[in-house]
């Protein structure tokens, strides 16, 4: 048998980053290296020419984001001819206001493979070449024991819900903050936020709102989030727009109830029919979410038993497994 070639990896953004394509590249270079007999991987960034860090012969690229990798898709292109490419759909991409811009197209149309995350993100490549390429990668998470969440977790009342999420307009995040401010005062919640301040603006907003139920406390580190998570009754999504929220996928992993804006990426990932779901935008659908959480045990559970029937689908293993399948296709063992 002759050696795997090493696949690169790339995504934009930086190493150590806690924004999701950094997570979610840091994650599937582990997947990469636990499959020694087909692909190993090398973590690189999303620009020009991504083989400048790598010394050898590339098997592959893997990126992460059609517009932003764009430059990394067609160098690769130009440089290795033939040799295929994986191209992972952002939610950026696929609801672009004014469709898919000319950097989408080109990656799209050089990838050898189009990875979606979920279904609702395969609708969106209207063209029969792309629809033909798409793939059907769901993410996953490393569950939270459950004997260490009971731990850390007592039920409530008091509740607590996190908010993992950027200060992007894309993710709404003034509306947990507005949200909070027309709970009842008898409603026993507290929401912690937690995110990068990616436009100013909107972090002087929240600071200018001031909700004592809601605190924005600034970025947190992976594992940190992990704890938060392991702390908290119940995960929230408020975006305007989603690709495939990486908070989301981890609080279903280990089974923690969520409650997301009703947009096609949080579809994709929780269904139609998930109990948990509010218009997106409306500050006084969430709170009257939030209340009905805080006061109905049937619905706390509901919301408990639809994240538990989610789980099995976003465990590593299937992950693994889903690469395993992947990869086996394009880069099978070659005999000596």
């Amino acid at each position: 048998m002759r050696a795997a070639r090493t696949w690169l990896v790339v995504r934009p953004g930086h190493a150590g980053g806690v924004a999701g394509n950094d997570r979610t590249a840091e994650r599937w270079c582990e997947q990469l290296r636990a499959l020694p007999e087909l692909v190993s991987a090398v973590l690189g960034p999303a620009d020009p020419n991504p083989a400048l860090p790598f010394q050898g012969d590339p098997g592959g690229l893997l990126a992460l984001h059609a517009e932003k990798s764009a430059p990394a898709v067609l160098g690769f292109a130009a440089r290795f001819p033939g040799r295929p490419i994986l191209l992972a759909l952002g939610g950026t991409d696929a609801y672009a206001e004014g469709g898919w811009s000319a950097a989408c197209v080109r990656s799209l149309d050089a990838a050898t493979a189009i990875l979606c995350f979920h279904e609702q993100l395969a609708l969106r490549l209207d063209r029969p070449a792309w629809r033909a390429k798409a793939r059907l990668l769901r993410p996953s998470a490393l569950p939270i024991p459950a004997q260490e969440r009971a731990r850390a977790c007592p039920p409530g009342p008091p509740f607590r819900a996190l908010l993992l999420a950027n200060l992007r307009a894309v993710k709404a995040p003034l509306l947990a903050a507005l949200a909070s401010d027309l709970l009842a005062p008898d409603v026993p919640f507290q929401i912690e936020h937690y995110g990068l301040p990616l436009e100013p603006r909107l972090q002087a907003e929240l600071a200018r709102l001031a909700s004592p139920r809601c605190r924005f406390l600034g970025p947190l580190p992976p594992a940190a989030a992990r704890q938060a998570l392991c702390r908290a009754h119940l995960l929230l999504n408020t975006s305007a727009s989603e690709g495939a929220s990486n908070a989301v996928v981890e609080a279903l992993a280990s089974g923690i109830p969520v409650l997301a804006s009703r947009v096609p990426g949080n579809l994709g990932l929780l269904g139609s029919d998930h109990p948990g779901l509010f218009p997106p935008g409306d500050a006084q659908a969430l709170a009257q979410t939030l209340t009905r959480f805080a006061r109905d045990a049937a619905y706390r559970s509901a919301l408990e038993l639809a994240s538990q029937a989610l789980a099995p689908r976003h465990q590593p293993e299937r992950e693994l497994d889903a690469w395993r399948a992947l990869l086996a296709t394009l880069a099978p063992p070659q005999s000596a």
